[in-house]
């Protein structure tokens, strides 16, 4: 049998005839696999891409939101006033105040619960981040009194101002005439609220805060939730635009683009991933394919037959999605961590240098990409 290939393989015509087969076999299983990457292509452009459903609902939410932040841009005539501060940022800031006011509080619980441990710690960060919580608000409420898109003062923010700060103010008096009557004695939190309430029967509130203010622990306690308080609603105070339904509509605007962004940005990667799966199955046709067509050509060059249109057509030709990828995103075969270079256009010329991807192969018969075609010498 190996005399017969042999003898085949001596006779050019016969050879050309295998190789243009072989072309033929390696285009067609080449158009396979690009034809089920672009199926998987399109089933995550419905998902995730700019004609799903979540990005056309977030879209026209978005679309909705831009066009009330420029009505009342028309009508107030001036750039957001507010100060550039994430919200995440805010976060960090409200924990980092908790954390310093929690361990000021945390005595009384550990009076009240009978405990030193985590329980009563968590009390009072949740005491705590509550007060931070009615600051914040009450910041918010004072600084969107007035509003400039509807010509007239805004009375719920006034109200929300007055109760988060009574409330506030209330529970720190409460926190801080507890301490003092409570500095070294064990109790319930009934003999707590019993005492008290008759330390503010008996003196009148203001009194019995300002006697418990004469007590050192009742005084740092004090001093350190109310500069919580301030400086939480400083925060919220210049971090907000005067005007409340300019600043809702800002912050709209900003959270429909992020949320854009971020379905966008998991629908480049989804793609990207599914191209670098199917690039190793498009990279190993594309090398039998080159090398059987760099066959053929030869031998006609040798037979003294002209080139047709088959023997001059480039394979990657038909992957017509990376050429629009490269238009639209050229980095996206790039490693992040390398130089800035120009990417080759296709998926498959990212694995090979172009001149032996495009136009000088060379023959890989153990390929670890190749797939079988049936067609393979044993």
């Amino acid at each position: 049998m190996a005399a017969r290939r042999e003898e085949a393989r001596a006779d050019p015509q016969t050879e050309l005839a295998e190789n243009i087969a072989r072309r033929m076999v390696a285009k067609a299983a080449y158009q396979g696999v690009l034809d089920q990457r672009n199926s998987a292509l399109v089933t995550v452009a419905e998902r995730h891409g700019e004609q799903s459903k979540p990005y056309l609902h977030i879209r026209q939410r978005l679309e909705k939101d831009e066009a009330q932040l420029e009505r009342i841009k028309v009508v107030v005539r001036r750039p957001v006033s507010r100060m550039a501060v994430r919200p995440w940022m805010l976060l960090v800031v409200g924990i980092v105040l908790a954390l310093l006011e929690a361990p000021a509080n945390k005595f009384l619980f550990d009076v009240a619960l009978q405990s030193t441990g985590l329980a009563s710690f968590g009390a009072s960060a949740a005491v705590t981040a509550f007060l931070l919580i009615l600051a914040h608000f009450a910041g918010r409420g004072i600084r969107q009194l007035w509003s400039d898109y509807r010509r007239r003062v805004i009375f719920s923010s006034l109200l929300t101002f007055i109760v988060c700060i009574a409330v506030a103010i209330f529970m720190v008096g409460v926190l801080t005439v507890a301490r003092a009557a409570f500095a070294d004695d064990n109790a319930s939190i009934a003999d707590i609220v019993k005492g008290v309430s008759g330390s503010v029967t008996d003196q009148g509130p203001l009194n019995a805060i300002g006697q418990a203010l004469t007590n050192t622990s009742a005084l740092v306690l004090a001093c350190i939730n109310i500069g919580g308080i301030v400086v939480t609603l400083l925060l919220a105070f210049f971090s907000h635009d005067s005007d409340r339904d300019y600043d809702h509509a800002q912050a709209n605007v900003a959270e429909g683009e992020k949320a854009l962004a971020k379905m966008h940005t998991r629908y480049l990667k989804a793609r990207e991933k599914l191209v670098r799966q199917f690039a190793p199955d498009l990279l190993g046709y594309v090398g039998n394919y080159n090398a059987a067509n760099q066959r053929v050509i030869e031998l006609k060059t040798r037979l003294d037959k002209p080139l047709d249109d088959d023997d001059r057509f480039i394979l990657t030709d038909l992957d017509k999605f990376s050429d629009a990828l490269q238009r639209e995103r050229p980095s996206v075969f790039q490693n992040d961590t390398l130089p800035a270079t120009p990417v080759p256009p296709t998926p498959v010329a990212a694995a090979l240098p172009e001149a032996e991807a495009r136009r000088e192969p060379t023959v890989h018969e153990m390929s670890a990409y190749r797939r079988s075609t049936g067609t393979e010498e044993t």
